[in-house]
C-alpha cells in the first residue's frame, strides 16, 4: 500500500506521528516534493486545526486534511514525483551525492560515508545506486 501524503511529509520532516509539524516546514516540504500548487489550499485547511494560532499541526489532523480534501498522490505518480526530487542528476538513479545534496537543502549534514551507507541499505542489485524499484522500499522500511 502506498503511503498517505501525510506519511510522506512526516517522513521527510523526520517526525514521529506523535510530533507536530510547523506550517512553514510543511509548506517547504510540499514545495520540495513538487506540490507547490496545493500548498495554499492545505495551509488554509490547516489553520482550521490551529485555533490558538501556534502554526503547528498534529499528524492526525494533517492526515485527515490530506485524506478528505487533498490527495496529490491519488494519480499514482507520487512515488515517481518523490523519486525525481532525490534524483538530482535526472538519470533515473539516486547517487550518494544526491542524498548529500537533499540533506543539505534540509539543513542536514550528511557525510559521504553516511550517504554511501544509506544507498547500500536499499541497493538490492548492488550497482551503488538506488533505482525507482529500490526506492519504493524506502517508505516501507522506516
Amino acid at each position: 500500500e502506498e503511503p498517505s501524503p501525510a506519511q510522506v511529509v512526516w517522513k521527510l520532516l523526520k517526525l514521529k506521528q506523535n510530533q507536530q509539524a510547523t506550517f512553514d516546514a510543511i509548506r517547504s516540504t510540499l514545495c520540495k516534493i513538487g506540490f507547490e500548487p496545493f500548498q495554499d489550499e492545505v495551509l488554509s485547511y490547516m489553520s482550521l486545526f490551529d485555533p490558538k494560532g501556534l502554526r503547528k499541526i498534529s499528524f492526525k489532523d494533517f492526515d485527515s486534511i490530506c485524506r478528505a480534501n487533498f490527495d496529490p498522490f491519488a494519480d499514482g505518480e507520487s512515488l515517481k514525483t518523490l523519486f525525481n526530487v532525490f534524483d538530482q542528476s535526472k538519470k533515473g538513479k539516486i547517487r550518494p551525492e544526491d542524498i548529500m545534496e537533499i540533506g543539505a537543502e534540509y539543513g542536514e549534514s550528511i557525510t559521504p560515508e553516511e550517504a554511501e551507507e544509506m544507498v547500500k541499505s536499499f541497493d538490492k542489485n548492488k550497482d551503488g545506486l538506488i533505482d525507482i524499484k529500490e526506492f519504493s522500499t524506502i517508505l516501507d522500511n522506516p
